[in-house]
């Protein structure tokens, strides 16, 4: 009972619950499967999501690296900058 309660959570539950707030680029996470299984085995192939959204969380939470963040994210978010207001030109 216990081994079904765990295949149930760990297979279902936990990717139901986390994809909906976590959503990554398919993209960035066939690049960090094929890398990391190129360069560990089959131990990376299973780490590389892990490690990717390690990634993704860690470029989210500083402004220099929100482009790569931004570039894992499965949705691309669009950051348009205001221009300066041109309050103080005179007109001749």
């Amino acid at each position: 009972f216990v081994l079904l309660c765990d295949i149930v959570e760990g297979q279902f539950v936990t990717p139901t619950v986390v994809g909906r707030r976590l959503e990554i680029n398919a993209v960035a996470i066939f690049i960090a499967i094929a890398f990391w299984s190129w360069l560990w085995g089959f131990v990376g192939a299973l780490m590389a999501v892990p490690l990717l959204v390690v990634i993704k969380v860690f470029c989210d939470h500083f402004d220099g690296l929100s482009h790569v963040g931004n570039f894992l994210a499965a949705q691309q978010t669009i950051v348009i900058e205001d221009e300066p207001a041109e309050s103080n030109h005179k007109t001749a």
